[in-house]
């Protein structure tokens, strides 16, 4: 099967992708990170094999967040189908199962994708087919049940078919939906249960069945015992519930007299008592408070007023210098700022000044200001200064260099000679090599020493080994039963012929299984036909006991007509009774007018008429018990009791008396009535007597006719009873008959099997005596063929630890001879490895030292040419040292002529250095500096006393109208008043006056505002006085505090009250309650003071104790009541009994069935596991052997194969030489081309069973080495080429790395190159 080209509608990063064309070898896909190759490979498997059914964390990924049309499509061909076929699978479309439609779109069968996967489930594909890199590096990938039965699976040809694993589950589902110890639910468990819950009610019901006689005695006693136990419980309910209501408003009548006794103690309170007296007291008492506290802080504050207006004076003269003073403040800050830089201005003066002089002097004595103003100093005088300066050192400095130089390669010449006749000293004292080999002598030497040594040291451990090895294979045969000289080819044959030893095998053990079956199967039969014929016996036996069907219905039709002469008794008698009670009433109505008996009599009668009536069409009662009579209910009886009871009522009314005549023909007519009531009730008597004697009864009593009813129906039941038992004997006749036919049947196929089991025996020892070993049992033949293989394991280690012990001998024999030939006989002579070890030693350290000592030689001579071309370089150096010196000497001399000349035209002597001629320059430019600085103080110092000026003069002529001039003595005239100062003061005196004569003012009006306020105060609090005292007189108490006594116990006795009257109301209510709406209240009430009530509240625990206890026995007989009830029933149903025995009988043939059913699927179980172990054993090696060649290709030999362990399903690999190891041990790329080779074997054997199907890889070879990537890629060549007529496989790589890619196409021929980028594919040629 190969894939020609595929849409991809939505899936992760990819939407509306085609690609058509696809190669028939495959296709590279290369790409970045994350351009979709992880996406479009999960595309691959789930559009192959199906959506994952788990949440797949990646795949559901790929599918979340998207709408419209999900997934896509492959177009596909298969030699199977003889064309092209599409196939189309969406998540969200038929819960993700696949379309098939050919070329034209018509659709095929589902079934046929089946077949074309030919038995590869969705997890073998993932696994084995298609795999990233992660799931390649773990050989778990490869270890679950579905990919291991489908490596085990190609092994022995079950390629298509379903697997083990899948028919195991299946058998045990269906045996646990029959039977689970532990459920409920499964079928046959069902069964067991119902059966022994028949088998309980089946003896319950025999045994209420032979009880039924005292059952009802039983029930009738427990029913007059709950009858008057709920008459006493009703009872006792009453009393409790009369002493609870007491002993409920015991309190109230305890508060409502303790209130009446408080009341009484109350002392009177007047009616004039004011209303919310309380409140209007505080309020008025608050009123007057305030009153009081508001007229002495209004006293308080008229003194105050008048203290402050008293102590208050201002200053005039000062108020009427304000406006001035105010003119003046404006410019106080400019005076204040001319006084404070004033004196700073003058020192400053004069510091620049003296600096002034300083400069000069520096400049020398002749120097002035003007002088130095008449100085030319243009900008660029500085920078030919510096210019100037610069030449003149820089001559200098070249004169001072040359020198140095000059002294320095004199210095260098004569070290590098002396150095030199050292070096030539050393090189002639150097002495000759004693031997000289060459490296490749050498090299060979010391490989023959290190293969010596090697041999010593691993000969001991390769002998032991050896011979553990030799002995191991001894063993190995003699569990063959071999001879210890058996060759290797024997034992090829052996395991050459491990298929047909497994297919031998296989056939015995499932001969001997089908014979073992069939043996089970015949006592099956046997024991079926038995218990079939017992049960048949056992029918028969029932059958017979059961009771004749016309007796019984004989019985039956008496019992109805005795039922039916009962009931007539019973009507006869009451009409009967009727006339003869109105044949006394006849008699009695002759001497009076009227007859209240008669009257009570009627109504007697009418009220049993109605009460009958009732019980017949609301409890739906059929009989009444009179003694030892029953009377049917029946419509006309209670007819006829009302009509009597009416006529008895009527004829008892009083009327006016009769005549004569007539009441004598009405008493005949009476007399003759009741004689023919009398005549019916002796004829139905005898009836009655004659239906007894013809059943057998010895009287009519209602419970011996009860008890000869059920004995009928019982007998009827048994009848019913033994009609079915003989349906069911013939049909237990016709299962006997089906029985033994089939253990005729059972036994026949038990012989067949007999016979193929004694062949298959004879062809197992035939095959075994022709291969010259003795045969096993058939059942240790994977031991056998384990055997086989380690014996063949065994004599590979054998065989190479031959080899390697051979090797090393030979290596430690070749030493003596290499050293023989490399050496002269001086050094070596003889074959002792050991002295040849040590001579080869010797030889190669005398070759170190050679080499030394040419090493040596050469650096001295080396060193010797390069000094000698060092000294001839110094000497060109002198001679080009001494030119730059005499150079350097002829600018010095031309840079201090201009230097002298530069300095002329500036004025300054000629003999000044650069250093100080800029100096001069310097002190030139701060004169200038310190001339203008010392014009502008000047300026600024006029400026600022005209400022001071400002304000000084019309500040001294206040002050001196004020007579506050200061002082300008002697002492103070250095010192300048602080003019602002003393403004500022006079400023800050003048609004203290302002303030302190509109504080006056303001005092003034406010002495009188106090004044008014106090009088309003007084007013106030005159009022409130005045209430305070009207509410205390209102009350009649001469304070507030008896006020509020007195409120106090006015509002208790209204409390006291109010209670007393709603306690009245309650008991009031209680009383009515229980005794009547004409209850004695003033009684009730006395009948609390004369009881006790702890004498009450006992006999109220004493009657709860009882209605516990009677509670208790009522529940109990209820509980055993219903009991009796349901045995009753079940006692009196006319087929419980038989219906029970049917369903058990039915129930033991489901039951047997169901288990036949369970034990075969078991023994189908056990069969599988025995095979599949079998075959997992015995063909596992076939998968084992094609893995282990394409690992042996793969690492070019590096490795030799894989064997697998019997014993737990491992993997060992087997290297060259030693012992086979764990996959563990090995690198992870040696890991990763183990697994793959896992993976490539399968492939092919599935191959060689069903279709070819496309394998996909994603970057597998990235951990490869250049050397086994190209091997593995070479056998991708080999898998997608066609093999033996076969078409090869489709291979489908994805990759990040572009030199992956193009070894994959030089590999696989015909294969083509996809590049992914950006959600899109597009091919490369």
């Amino acid at each position: 099967m190969r894939i020609r080209s595929f849409h991809i509608d939505a899936f992760g990063t990819l939407r509306d992708v085609t690609v058509e064309g696809l190669p028939e070898a495959g296709a590279v896909f290369l790409g970045h990170n994350e351009a979709g190759k992880s996406t479009l490979l999960d595309f691959f498997r789930s559009t192959l094999v199906g959506y994952p059914r788990t949440r797949d964390a990646r795949e559901r990924g790929y599918l979340a967040g998207q709408s419209g049309l999900l997934g896509g499509s492959l177009t596909l061909f298969s030699d199977a189908c003889d064309g092209d076929i599409r196939l189309i699978r969406r998540p969200n479309v038929a819960k993700g199962e696949p379309l098939l439609t050919d070329a034209e779109g018509r659709p095929l069968d589902p079934a046929l994708w089946e077949r074309l996967l030919g038995g590869v489930t969705r997890e073998v594909y993932a696994s084995v087919y298609g795999f990233s890199l992660s799931e390649l590096q773990s050989f778990a990938s490869l270890t679950s049940e579905g990919v291991r039965n489908a490596l085990y699976g190609a092994s022995f040809g079950m390629a298509g078919l379903k697997s083990p694993g899948a028919a195991l589950k299946k058998l045990t589902g269906s045996m646990e939906d029959l039977f689970r110890a532990r459920g409920s639910n499964p079928r046959l468990s069902a069964a067991l249960k119902e059966w022994d819950d028949v088998r309980r009610d089946m003896r319950r019901a025999e045994e209420d069945a032979a009880r039924y006689d005292s059952l009802a005695a039983e029930r009738d006693a427990a029913q007059g015992r709950l009858a008057a136990l709920r008459a006493e419980r009703a009872d006792r309910e009453r009393e409790r519930r009369v002493l609870e209501r007491r002993l409920g408003v015991w309190e109230r009548w305890e508060e409502w007299r303790l209130a009446g006794v408080r009341l009484e103690r109350l002392e009177p309170v007047p009616a004039t008592f004011p209303q919310d007296g309380p409140a209007r007291l505080e309020r008025a008492l608050e009123r007057r408070s305030d009153a009081e506290r508001a007229l002495e802080q209004a006293r308080q504050r008229l003194e105050q007023a008048r203290e402050d207006l008293g102590s208050r004076v201002a200053d005039r003269a000062l108020l009427d210098c304000g406006e001035r003073l105010r003119e003046l403040a404006g410019r106080a800050a400019s005076c204040r700022n001319a006084l404070a830089a004033i004196p700073g201005l003058c020192a400053d003066r004069e510091r620049t000044l003296a600096a002034l002089q300083r400069e000069l002097a520096g400049l020398g004595p002749d120097w002035t200001a003007e002088r130095v103003q008449r100085i030319e100093r243009p900008l660029s005088l500085r920078e030919a200064l510096e210019r100037q300066a610069g030449q003149r050192r820089s001559a200098v400095l070249d004169m001072e260099n040359a020198q140095a130089a000059v002294r320095r390669i004199a210095e260098d010449t004569k070290a590098l000679e002396s150095e030199l006749e050292e070096q030539m000293r050393q090189a002639a004292e150097v002495p000759e090599p004693l031997m000289a080999l060459s490296e490749a002598d050498r090299e060979r030497l010391r490989e023959a020493m290190a293969r010596a040594e090697e041999a010593r040291r691993r000969l001991p451990e390769a002998q032991t080994s050896s011979a553990e090895a030799e002995r191991e294979l001894e063993q190995a045969l003699s569990r063959l039963a071999l001879e210890p000289g058996t060759s290797g080819r024997a034992l090829e044959a052996l395991s050459a012929g491990q298929d047909a030893i497994a297919a031998l095998a296989s056939e015995i053990l499932h001969k001997e299984a089908e014979r073992k079956d069939r043996e089970r199967r015949v006592a099956a039969a046997g024991s079926d036909a038995e218990r079939a014929g017992e049960t048949l016996a056992r029918l028969r036996e029932r059958r017979a006991a059961s009771p004749a069907r016309s007796a019984v219905d004989a019985q039956w039709a008496a019992l109805r007509r005795l039922r039916s002469a009962l009931s007539r008794l019973a009507v006869e008698h009451v009409r009967f009774t009727d006339a003869e009670s109105r044949c006394a009433e006849h008699g009695a109505a002759s001497r009076t007018e009227s007859s209240p008996a008669l009257v009570v009599l009627g109504s007697v009668l009418a009220v049993l008429g109605v009460a009958g009536a009732v019980l017949r069409g609301v409890l739906e009662v059929a009989f009444l018990r009179l003694g030892s009579v029953a009377l049917p209910l029946e419509g006309w009886l209670l007819g006829a009791f009302l009509l009597v009871g009416g006529a008895f009522v009527w004829a008892g009314f009083p009327r006016r008396k009769e005549r004569r005549p007539e009441f004598a023909a009405t008493a005949e007519r009476l007399q003759q009535r009741r004689t023919a009531c009398l005549q019916r009730v002796q004829a139905v008597q005898r009836e009655i007597g004659e239906l007894c004697r013809t059943v057998g009864l010895s009287d009519a009593e209602e419970a011996t006719v009860d008890a000869f009813e059920r004995a009928v129906e019982l007998a009827r039941e048994r009848c019913a009873a033994g009609e079915r038992l003989a349906e069911e004997i013939q049909r237990q006749e016709a299962v006997c008959a089906e029985a033994e036919r089939h253990a005729q049947m059972e036994r026949a196929a038990l012989e067949q099997a007999s016979a193929d089991e004694r062949a298959a025996m004879a062809r197992w020892s035939a095959w075994f005596q022709t291969h010259g070993a003795d045969a096993p049992l058939p059942g240790e033949a994977a031991v056998f063929c384990a055997r086989v293989d380690s014996a063949r394991m065994r004599l590979a280690l054998a065989q190479a630890k031959r080899r390697e012990l051979a090797a090393l001998e030979a290596d430690r024999v070749a030493l003596p001879e290499c050293v023989r030939s490399l050496l002269s006989e001086a050094f070596y002579s003889g074959n002792d490895d050991i002295r040849a070890a040590e001579a080869a030693r010797n030889a190669l350290n005398l070759c170190r030292e050679a080499d030394r000592l040419c090493d040596e030689r050469r650096r001295l001579e080396e060193s010797v040419q390069a000094m000698t071309l060092q000294l001839t370089r110094l000497e060109q150096s002198r001679l080009g040292a001494e030119d730059a010196l005499e150079a350097a000497r002829a600018r010095q001399v031309a840079a201090d002529a201009a230097w002298e000349g530069f300095l002329g035209g500036l004025g300054l002597a000629a003999g000044l250095s650069p250093a100080t001629a800029q100096e001069a320059l310097e002190r030139m430019d701060r004169v200038q500096a310190l001339e203008a600085e010392r014009l502008r103080l000047d300026e600024e110092l006029e400026r600022q006393e005209r400022e001071r000026d400002a304000l000084r003069m019309p500040l001294r002529e206040i002050l001196r109208q004020l007579g506050r001039l200061p002082d300008v003595s002697a002492n103070n005239a250095a010192e300048e008043p602080d003019w602002p100062g003393w403004l500022e003061a006079l400023l800050r005196e003048w609004e203290s006056a302002r303030a302190e004569n509109a504080e006056i003012a303001r005092l003034r009006a406010r002495s009188e505002e106090q004044a008014g306020e106090v009088r309003e105060a007084e007013a106030v609090h005159h009022d409130a006085v005045r209430e305070v005292e009207r509410l205390l007189n209102m009350a009649q108490v001469p304070d507030a505090e008896a006020f509020y006594r007195k409120h106090g116990a006015k509002l208790e006795r209204e409390a006291l009250e109010r209670r007393r009257e709603d306690l009245e109301d309650v008991l009031r209510l209680a009383a009515r309650d229980l005794y009547g709406a004409d209850a004695d209240i003033p009684a009730f009430f006395a009948s609390f003071g004369e009881a006790d009530k702890e004498v009450l509240e006992a006999e109220l625990a004493g009657l709860a104790g009882r209605l516990s206890m009677l509670a208790d026995e009522e529940e109990g007989l209820v509980d055993s009541l219903r009991t009796l009830e349901v045995r009753l029933e079940q006692a009196e149903g006319s087929e419980t009994l038989s219906r029970l025995r049917l369903r058990a009988a039915s129930l033991s043939g489901t039951i047997r069935g169901l288990g036949l059913e369970w034990s075969r699927y078991a023994l189908a179980r056990h069969l599988l596991l025995e095979a599949r172990g079998r075959f997992e054993k015995e063909r596992q090696p076939g998968v084992i052997r094609a893995a282990s060649a394409l690992f042996s290709a793969i690492t070019g030999g590096a490795w030799v194969g894989i064997a697998a362990s019997l014993e737990d399903s491992s993997l060992r690999v087997l290297p060259p030489h030693g012992e086979p190891v764990s996959p563990e041990v090995l690198s992870r790329g040696t890991q990763e081309q183990l697994y793959l080779a896992l993976r490539l074997a399968h492939i092919r054997n599935h191959a060689a069973q069903a279709a070819a199907l496309p394998v996909i890889m994603d970057d597998v070879l990235v951990n490869f080495d250049p050397d086994r990537a190209l091997r593995t890629a070479q056998t991708f060549g080999d898998l997608a080429s066609s093999q033996e007529g076969s078409p090869g496989h489709q291979l489908l790589y994805f990759t990040c790395h572009p030199h992956m890619a193009d070894m994959l196409r030089k590999a696989v021929p015909g294969v083509g190159l996809y590049v992914m980028e950006r959600g899109t594919i597009r091919e490369e040629e």
